[in-house]
């Protein structure tokens, strides 16, 4: 894997980088016998773009996957999951974003594959992190807000790991992932906010440290690294000297935690200013990526790491007039990136728009290292590599069900079709209340909630990829919309869940900035 680890931070990303050149297609291996230059080349096969990834990225400068890629089995070989919270793909350079806010998480893109419709199975963190650590949908895992923990029975997969001889480990900022909750499963070294000594949100920098000393006292044994890197996430505070961007924005107050949504547009100069200080907490975290991967170089294991990096779920700014993530259905807050290195990687700087969720990101991790996933429900992406030509069908599903808002998107190829449960009235106490120190809207002034009916939406994601039109009037009996009205059914039936919430799972949202409280606002960090 050749990581490049520089640290340097050119001020904007070329927009017309060359595309790179198609690595030299390998030949099998002759049979005994045969002369070796009769092996033949692998023929490229037939593949039609799926249009709604390309419309929402743009023309990204990967080469296209169009040809089986295998990827060889490493048994033993360092694992590490980095997942960053609340981070939108279209903010990193590797998607395609003007700002240079990520070189190091643009090198793994180099250096690997890239999945340009990749997508959340939720827009909050519960379902969609306790999907990626154990392999399972929300209908089989059963975790939202007000919940048992992760079920004991549940085989995570830092316990397959474990099985499997790995040391592991567990690092995590986010206040809602604590071992209190069943997080910990597996894991022989564990640390939350708890165990670090805050209340929320650590600097990436202390996950990162921690993580080094831990790798340091594993020495030469295999280990599986999970980090959850929570620096995107609200409040949006980039650390006093990684405020590159936010130092050209307009002059004025950052408006660090904004409502989910508001009745018109936010001021231009308040927008860029949230913009801004998002992508200084990107560039911060990315920076910690590259301490990491300076790490593994001179530990002499960069080249034979497995290393897949993603995130929960995505963040709003200004689209429909909606921030942060919460209950929101729309592209930005789940399409996620998901980059993966490793060793053996047959083909390199490749994208592949096939559409994957978070349900694949542990069977693909447990294949590469050669560990039995057959019970899982995902795809593994390394498999799927191998027979490029399947999968484009596939249906997608994400889903909220908090504070007595239900929503739910599926979608297949370019349609989405989104459904509004009708609000819980007891939601009202609870909803856009993350500001304690500015006047709360009434709940009922949220636009975008279904306060009087249920209601359905559909978008052409290839036509409409900032999905200004809903077209389910106009289509609703079209067969693409019959076919995920179809693939929705057996979801309907979910209950909405509101109730009495427990004091740490109280204290946990407050801190986290999904509920407020009446007391002063918290910084994550100066």
């Amino acid at each position: 894997m050749a990581v490049s680890c520089g640290s340097s931070e050119p001020e904007s990303r070329e927009k017309d980088r060359e595309r790179p050149r198609a690595a030299k297609t390998s030949k099998r291996a002759a049979s005994p016998g045969e002369p070796a230059d009769a092996a033949p080349a692998r023929r490229e096969v037939e593949i039609p773009p799926l249009a709604e990834p390309l419309a929402y990225f743009g023309d990204l400068p990967y080469e296209r996957l169009t040809a089986p890629v295998e990827i060889e089995r490493q048994e033993g070989a360092p694992v590490i999951l980095l997942v960053a919270d609340a981070l939108t793909a279209r903010h990193l350079g590797a998607y395609g974003y003007e700002r240079d806010t990520s070189p190091n998480v643009d090198r793994l893109a180099e250096a690997g594959l890239l999945l340009s419709n990749y997508v959340s199975n939720s827009s909050w963190t519960r379902p969609s992190f306790t999907t990626i650590v154990t392999g399972l949908p929300k209908s089989m895992h059963h975790v939202e807000l007000n919940t048992p923990p992760v079920k004991a029975e549940i085989t995570t997969l830092a316990e397959r790991f474990l099985e499997a001889g790995y040391r592991t480990a567990g690092f995590v900022g986010n206040p809602l992932i604590r071992d209190v909750w069943g997080y910990d499963q597996g894991f022989q070294e564990w640390q939350d906010v708890v165990k670090m000594g805050v209340e929320a949100f650590p600097p990436d920098e202390t996950l990162v440290d921690r993580a080094l000393a831990w790798m340091d006292d594993v020495g030469d044994d295999p280990f599986f690294l999970t980090m959850f890197l929570t620096s995107p996430h609200p409040p949006y505070t980039p650390p006093r000297d990684h405020r590159r961007f936010l130092s050209r924005a307009p002059k004025g107050q950052v408006i660090e935690v904004p409502y989910r949504e508001y009745r018109r547009p936010l001021p231009k100069g308040d927008r860029e200013r949230i913009i801004a200080a998002y992508d200084d907490e990107i560039s911060y975290m990315d920076s910690e990526i590259g301490r990491l991967l300076e790490h593994l170089e001179g530990k002499g294991i960069l080249e034979s790491a497995i290393i897949a990096f993603t995130a929960d779920h995505g963040e709003m700014f200004g689209q429909h007039n909606c921030y942060l993530h919460a209950y929101h259905m729309w592209e930005p807050a789940l399409r996620v990136p998901f980059l993966l290195v490793a060793p053996g990687l047959q083909k390199r700087g490749v994208v592949d728009d096939r559409p994957f969720t978070h349900v694949d990101a542990a069977a693909t991790l447990l294949d590469l290292a050669g560990i039995d996933r057959e019970d899982l429900p995902g795809v593994s992406i390394a498999e799927a590599l191998e027979t490029p030509a399947k999968g484009r069908d596939r249906v997608l599903f994400s889903q909220y069900n908090a504070h007595g808002v239900q929503r739910q998107a599926i979608r297949k190829g370019r349609f989405k079709l989104v459904h509004h449960y009708k609000v819980d009235p007891r939601a009202e106490k609870d909803l856009n209340s993350l500001h304690p120190g500015l006047v709360r809207p009434h709940p009922r002034d949220l636009p975008s909630l279904a306060w009087d009916a249920e209601r359905y939406e559909v978008y052409d994601l290839a036509a409409d990829p900032g999905e200004e039109k809903d077209l389910f009037e106009e289509r609703r009996s079209a067969p693409e919309t019959l076919e995920l009205l179809t693939e929705l059914e057996p979801h309907l039936g979910d209950e909405g869940e509101i109730g009495e919430l427990s004091s740490e799972l109280i204290d946990a949202l407050v801190a986290a900035g999904y509920i407020a409280e009446e007391r002063p606002e918290k910084k994550k960090r100066k």
